[in-house]
C-alpha cells in the first residue's frame, strides 16, 4: 500500500490498521507476513522504499536516501545516467552472450574471469557509445578467439540487433556454435598469425 497525506492521524491509522492486518503464513504461523507500507515523505511508516531508478536493459542502478531527500536520489541518478549511456544495454548483452559460450565451452572461471578483465579494459563500450557495432562485434569476437571460442559475427551482431535479453542469456536459441568441430561456414575475423 502507498499512502500520501499530511494528515498525522491519518497516517498513523493507516499504519496501525495496515500492521493489524499482517498476517502469518500458513504453513508457518509463527512468520508474520509483514505488510507493504509505504506511507509518503514518512520514513518512519514505511516497510519499503521507492528507490530512483535507472536502467540499462539488463542493467539495473537504484539509488535511495531511504526518504530523507528523494529529489537528491532523483539529482543522484541524473548524474549516473552520463557514466552509464545506453550503449551499456547492447555492452551487457555482448558480455552475457560471451559469458553463455565461454561457460558452454567449458572454460574454466579463472580464465573467464580474465577474459571479462580484458572485455571490460577493451575498447567494446567506446565502440558502442560512438555507434560503431561492427568494431564492437569485431571487437568482441576477436577476444573470445584468444580464450578459444571462436564465434560468428552475425551470432553477435544479432544480440545487438534483437535487442532480446533471452538471447544474451542462452535461453533462446541463435544456433549455439559447437566449438569443438568449428562448424560454421558464416562470416569470420581474420585474427591475423
Amino acid at each position: 500500500m502507498i499512502a500520501a497525506t499530511n494528515n498525522s492521524q491519518l497516517i498513523e491509522a493507516i499504519w496501525a490498521e495496515t500492521q493489524e492486518r499482517g498476517q502469518t503464513v500458513p504453513t508457518v504461523p509463527t512468520v508474520p507476513i509483514v505488510p507493504m507500507v509505504n506511507i509518503v515523505d514518512v520514513p518512519a511508516r514505511c516497510s519499503f522504499i521507492l528507490p530512483s531508478i535507472l536502467r540499462r536493459d539488463q542493467l539495473t542502478i537504484a539509488v535511495s536516501t531511504e526518504g530523507a531527500s528523494p529529489g537528491l536520489a532523483k539529482r543522484i541518478r541524473q548524474g549516473l545516467e552520463e557514466y552509464f549511456p545506453r550503449a551499456y544495454g547492447p555492452y551487457l548483452r555482448l558480455a552475457a552472450l560471451a559469458r553463455f559460450y565461454l561457460r558452454n565451452a567449458g572454460v574454466s572461471y579463472e580464465r573467464r574471469d580474465d577474459f571479462f578483465n580484458d572485455f571490460f579494459v577493451s575498447d567494446v563500450l567506446e565502440h558502442l557509445v560512438r555507434g560503431n557495432i561492427e568494431r564492437a562485434v569485431v571487437t568482441t569476437a576477436s577476444l573470445l578467439y584468444f580464450y578459444g571460442i571462436d564465434v560468428a559475427l552475425s551470432d553477435l551482431k544479432a544480440v545487438l540487433e534483437t535487442g532480446d535479453p533471452d538471447v544474451s542469456r542462452g535461453e533462446r536459441s541463435i544456433e549455439d556454435p559447437d566449438v569443438s568441430r568449428g562448424e560454421r561456414s558464416e562470416e569470420r575475423v581474420n585474427y591475423g598469425a
